[in-house]
């Protein structure tokens, strides 16, 4: 692993290439987990925000794929039936929006919702997601808006974006765009993905019928053209950063990654969880090549346990185990080169359940490549 890393080092003074359509794999703050129709608390967005005119210092994340706009808390966000509510009269009313996908989605059963505020632009991702009442097996999916100080919106789609809630009423359908709120009038709707322009403060796409959204896997981009805004479709994300577990671990020792290792997210990391209490450190192996079906280590003394990762690059340990849980910190440098280098990973424990006092969690593939 040393020369993985130095190799790592090396390349931190080489430019950033910047791929347009990924998602920016360092996610920031965690702010929302399970939530259903929440607006959450009130986050700076690192700069003023333009719409209609009117600028603003901070952002109301909703766990219904849309933010509210204010000047610290002025005008309040509005709360209720409008977070589950899709309707083109709650779009425009109160606040000014930007809606990613605003739709009856929720985070309940394991979404999490983060933002990243900074001079340069304000991100807030939606991960794990679904749409109310849909089946606990129905895929889960990922999409990402970010605001920049020029009035600018992009957002990336994940594969399965979609507008398809059972609650009733027009609680299926689906909006994405800008508006400055406050009772604006309505224009004409546009159609996002077909590209275009607009002189009217308020554009946006309504899909009013369940599962027609036409934009997943793909990146919308708003570009504010005072009045009003320009919009394009850049395509399915390529060459992207991607972060997969596989396989099973034995003795309940679990890793995953999180954020994404995009090149120069310095906080890239493995979470590791279900470390047995007898062990004060937690370890991450490292390898070149995805093992994947496992191969059995019963042989060794390890029953019931599979290796993952063909281990060339070494055995590390991770930080302090807290709770049974640790984390390991794998800063991806800034080199365009590493995009599409694949390294495995596995977690590995002391346990006195196995003969060898060694118990081995699942795999994970990580897959550099480029973000925002």
């Amino acid at each position: 692993m040393r020369p993985l890393f130095a190799t790592l080092a090396l390349s931190l003074c080489s430019p950033l290439a910047i791929a347009q359509s990924c998602f920016d794999g360092d996610f920031g703050t965690l702010i929302g987990t399970n939530t259903q129709d929440a607006v959450l608390p009130i986050e700076p967005i690192g700069f003023a925000f333009p719409v209609g005119g009117v600028t603003y210092t901070h952002v109301h994340v909703t766990d219904h794929g849309f933010v509210q706009l204010s000047n610290n808390g002025v005008p309040a966000p509005a709360t209720g039936a409008v977070l589950y509510t899709p309707s083109t009269a709650n779009f425009t009313a109160g606040s000014a929006k930007v809606c990613a996908l605003y739709t009856d989605v929720i985070a309940a059963g394991g979404g999490t919702i983060y933002i990243k505020s900074g001079p340069a632009q304000c991100t807030v991702t939606w991960r794990n997601m679904t749409t109310f009442g849909a089946p606990t097996t129905a895929p889960r999916f990922d999409f990402q808006l970010t605001l920049f100080p020029n009035g600018d919106a992009r957002v990336v789609y994940g594969p399965g974006c979609t507008n398809a809630s059972t609650f009733g009423g027009v609680s299926d359908n689906g909006i994405a765009g800008i508006t400055p709120g406050g009772g604006a009038v309505l224009p004409a709707g546009s159609d996002l993905s077909a590209g275009g322009s607009s002189i009217d403060p308020t554009v946006y796409e309504n899909w009013v019928t369940a599962n027609t959204f036409d934009m997943a896997n793909n990146t919308l981009l708003m570009i504010a053209s005072n009045p009003g805004y320009s919009y394009v479709t850049l395509g399915a994300p390529t060459n992207c950063a991607a972060v997969g577990n596989y396989g099973t671990g034995c003795g309940g020792l679990v890793s995953t990654g999180f954020g994404l290792p995009s090149v120069g997210n310095a906080n890239f990391r493995l979470d590791v969880t279900g470390v047995p209490a007898v062990s004060p450190v937690a370890f991450v192996a490292f390898g070149t090549a995805v093992v994947n079906p496992g191969i059995p280590l019963d042989s060794i003394g390890m029953v019931g346990c599979s290796g993952y990762t063909n281990l060339d690059l070494g055995m590390f340990g991770t930080g302090p185990v807290s709770a049974g849980a640790a984390a390991f910190t794998l800063s991806i440098p800034a080199n365009p080169a590493l995009a599409g280098s694949v390294l495995s990973a596995q977690s590995v424990a002391l346990s006195t359940t196995t003969t060898l006092g060694l118990v081995a969690g699942n795999g994970t593939q990580i897959s550099i490549g480029f973000g925002f």
